[in-house]
């Protein structure tokens, strides 16, 4: 449901400074961990009591609310620190900018959860996040939550949704001539040089003189 809001949106092109997909699978996991509906991989057998009757929309709120948060974090810490997200021990925290693997261009810090599982060196996932899209994030998210407290569902359509692209029947690709016989013997003739001492040639195999002598045509 978030990757759709997401993608419905337009919000999830890392190539556009947006969060990616693994990202905000990050972010959907986090949200359920805090809401004990998910464990936390290093206290994996921890007692969880999450709270009755949740539903599906309590869950996408839940994120929606980690993202005005985790905005609101960015511009309290400023340039001076980092904020950090982590699905491996389910922890957010503000960390120097002097941390191990900590980059200082890097909005917000996402943990990947295999390196951070294993003890590995500090990946981010939402390293292509920009300032600017995280609040625009921020802020439709924000909106999005507003209205789906006072019930109204259409704030989850875009206002401006872009039309579908016409399709177009693609050319057939031509099919390249096979090469010739004398092109094919030669791209043998080279690689077979550099393989093992053998010769390639384009009659009959015999021995070379001696008993360790590779074989020749």
């Amino acid at each position: 449901l978030v990757k759709i809001f997401a993608k419905l949106h337009r919000k999830n092109q890392a190539q556009s400074g947006h969060f990616n997909a693994l990202s905000w699978v990050c972010l959907s996991i986090f949200a359920l961990q805090r809401m004990q509906l998910l464990p936390v991989w290093n206290d994996w057998n921890a007692d969880r009591h999450p709270p009755e009757g949740v539903q599906l929309g309590d869950a996408f709120l839940a994120v929606l609310d980690l993202v005005v948060e985790l905005s609101e974090m960015v511009a309290e810490a400023g340039d001076s620190a980092q904020v950090k997200i982590s699905v491996a021990d389910g922890s957010i925290s503000t960390v120097g900018l002097d941390t191990e693997g900590v980059i200082q261009n890097h909005t917000l810090i996402i943990e990947e959860p295999g390196p951070a599982i294993h003890a590995a060196k500090l990946c981010n996932c939402a390293r292509s996040l920009r300032g600017v899209e995280l609040n625009l994030i921020a802020d439709l998210c924000r909106r999005t939550a507003a209205g789906l407290r006072t019930g109204d569902v259409s704030c989850l359509e875009p206002k401006d949704p872009t039309p579908p692209k016409p399709t177009t029947a693609k050319k057939p690709k031509k099919l390249k001539k096979p090469p010739s016989k004398d092109v094919a013997r030669a791209v043998l003739h080279s690689a077979a040089q550099s393989a093992a001492g053998f010769r390639w040639g384009v009659t009959r195999l015999v021995p070379r003189s001696g008993h360790d002598a590779p074989w020749r045509w």
